[in-house]
């Protein structure tokens, strides 16, 4: 496609309200869209943040409930992790699909995740915090969903643009031709 060649994208975040690793990826694929790069790929990322609260139940449940920002989020109470305490409570798991900068500094851990969904490869994978080995998988699980739906996003953005630029040289075409 581009032989010896090296496509540099620079983003400047001129307002961060959380998640700007993961809109500064999808804003570079539009970008790169938009200049008409071929890619093999659209590039969409998607960032998870994990909030962990002790709770004394011992059943594994999970629900899902809407968040401040209408995004999905999963609850989880996980026998598996690894508490510091040594107290009987097991921590119970909310999953935040596209945090605002205050849930993600209030989170135990967030994942940002990046992948090219058609070829399901990832491309960028970036955890901070500690995760049990579920808690991690939830997450990265509600990534990559995430990515697929910012895809299909991405995509039809991507068809509109095209549609839209092909019905106004078209039109442009029919003008000249009937001035002529």
């Amino acid at each position: 496609m581009y032989p010896k060649c090296t496509i540099v994208v620079k983003v400047t975040i001129l307002q961060d309200s959380g998640s700007s690793l993961s809109a500064s990826i999808t804003a570079a694929t539009l970008a790169l869209v938009d200049a008409r790069v071929e890619l093999l790929d659209l590039v969409t990322s998607c960032t998870v943040a994990v909030m962990v609260t002790p709770t004394t139940t011992t059943t594994n449940t999970t629900n899902t409930v809407s968040s401040s920002n209408n995004m999905a989020r999963t609850d989880t109470n996980d026998d598996n992790y690894e508490n510091d305490d040594d107290t009987n409570e097991e921590p119970l798991a909310y999953y935040l699909v596209d945090p605002v900068e205050e849930e993600t500094l209030k989170a135990q851990a967030y994942i940002c995740l990046a992948m090219t969904p058609n070829h399901k490869e990832v491309t960028l994978w970036s955890q901070s915090g500690r995760l049990s080995a579920s808690n991690a998988s939830q997450a990265i699980n509600l990534c990559r969903e995430g990515c697929r739906t910012y895809h299909k996003l991405v995509r039809e953005v991507w068809i509109s643009k095209m549609t839209t630029t092909t019905n106004n040289i078209n039109n442009h075409q029919q003008s000249y031709a009937t001035n002529k």
